[in-house]
């Protein structure tokens, strides 16, 4: 079990709709039981209580999975918000076969009690089934299925009458629906999604191994109060090839990997005849959104460790990415092109009756290209606001420590964490954030 508390706050936030900083707390109890010599469970439970501050250009949660089908105005301001994690699962394995499932759901309660008062809820169910087979003394073969079912129910109202402000229903890059704009504030997203992957390990200490992986989910945002008036549809794939190539000896190890992303985002608005009654009819769609990511990355570890005990590690990593983002029919365009260093060493050390574990982090992104094609106008100072920091260059930088004390409540043993993340970002802008937490293990 586990209690950490994170605090950051910023002058201004690196992207407008994550907020400019956290108060949290969260509380966790994890649980991994051996039920026999072949199978064991495991679980989670969590309970996060926290205050986003300053939230700028969305009024809708889960910003990054649902954008750019959101719900905003030019108000904002902080959020409170309530998460309920679960988690559980199972795995039996033979001499031959390894077998799994997991089970998880994420329920959160993001609200504003000052005007505009959205309260967002969120249930969100994963399923996870997977299965491996020995095929020879040199590698597994493993194959994974998985579901999702999301829905989001927003609304939004105003306490003071006189101050009531436009809510736009946003289709990307800054455009909006405008038949909708206005006091229409009742609206749900929900979908599914679907993902599987196959995967081939070396089941010796060396070796070889290979991963694909492809998945898809479907959202739709209808507006409540005028028949479950579906206004658009987003539908995101992604496929992943990963390739490895690692090496285990007396006292160390390597491992080099490469890794190919893509991230396809589409995006259709329907279209309704006359609102002459309280039927709105679909007479036709347009898919006007797109937004393709690529990404490449090459990466190294290696692992030792000294008289047995002391372990460190040193891990390098190269990553280029170019996000591009369209508007086909105002021919609005945002693209996006950097080059990633990473840089993670970690430190293991044993002592008499303790243990401490120290990690640092370091992460380099340069700006190689980006284009800002669309109007600087005030409608979309959000999108201007994230530009000048993301098409620069920036520098992030993280720590994190855990030591395992002698310290024990009755016969149960106590650990403590601690974080700090720094990030430095154009314009001089500088973020702190850090977070502090005990634990026992029971």
């Amino acid at each position: 079990m586990s209690m950490k508390y994170t605090y950051e706050r910023s002058p201004q936030a690196v992207v407008q709709q994550d907020g400019r900083g956290v108060n949290q707390l969260e509380i966790a109890a994890n649980a991994h039981h051996i039920l026999d010599a072949h199978s064991k469970t495991w679980g989670t439970v969590s309970y996060t209580n926290a205050c986003t501050w300053d939230v700028q250009g969305t009024e809708t949660s889960d910003y990054h999975l649902v954008a750019p089908y959101i719900m905003s105005d030019t108000i904002g301001g902080n959020i409170k918000s309530e998460r309920y994690y679960f988690n559980a699962g199972y795995a039996w394995h033979s001499k031959r076969w390894t077998v799994g499932g997991a089970l998880s759901y994420r329920a959160l309660l993001a609200y504003r009690d000052r005007d505009p008062r959205p309260k967002n809820r969120v249930g969100h169910l994963y399923a996870d089934i997977s299965a491996a087979y020995a095929l020879t003394n040199r590698h597994l073969l493993s194959v994974h299925l998985g579901g999702q079912k999301y829905k989001q129910s927003s609304s939004l109202e105003f306490k003071n009458p006189h101050k009531v402000v436009k809510e736009y229903h946003e289709t990307g890059l800054g455009t909006v629906y405008a038949r909708f704009t206005g006091d229409k504030t009742n609206n749900d997203i929900q979908g599914q999604a679907y993902q599987t992957s196959l995967a081939l390990y070396p089941q010796q200490l060396s070796g070889f191994g290979a991963q694909i992986d492809w998945g898809t989910m479907q959202l739709e945002k209808k507006l409540n109060g005028f028949n479950e008036l579906p206004l658009t549809d987003l539908e995101i794939n992604s496929y992943k090839l990963l390739a490895y190539f690692k090496r285990v000896n007396t006292h160390n190890k390597w491992r080099v990997q490469t890794l190919a992303n893509v991230l396809a985002r589409r995006g259709t608005e329907n279209i309704f005849g006359t609102d002459a009654t309280t039927t709105f009819e679909k007479i036709s769609e347009r898919q006007y959104y797109d937004q393709n990511v690529y990404v490449l990355s090459v990466q190294g570890l290696y692992e030792w460790d000294y008289n047995k005990k002391q372990r460190y590690s040193i891990l390098a990593e190269c990553t280029w990415e170019d996000n591009s983002q369209k508007h086909k029919k105002e021919g609005y365009q945002l693209d996006y092109t950097w080059l990633n260093t990473n840089m993670a060493v970690s430190a293991h050390w044993p002592l008499k009756k303790s243990c401490l574990h120290l990690s640092a982090t370091g992460k380099m992104q340069w700006g190689m290209d980006s284009n800002f094609g669309m109007p600087r106008t005030v409608e979309r100072k959000y999108f201007i606001k994230n530009y000048e920091t993301a098409s620069k260059s920036q520098l992030r930088l993280s720590t994190h420590i855990r030591y395992d004390s002698p310290w024990s409540i009755g016969t149960k043993q106590v650990f403590l964490v601690g974080d700090y993340q720094y990030g430095h970002f154009a314009q001089s802008l500088q973020t702190h954030k850090g977070s502090v937490g005990f634990g026992i293990i029971l």
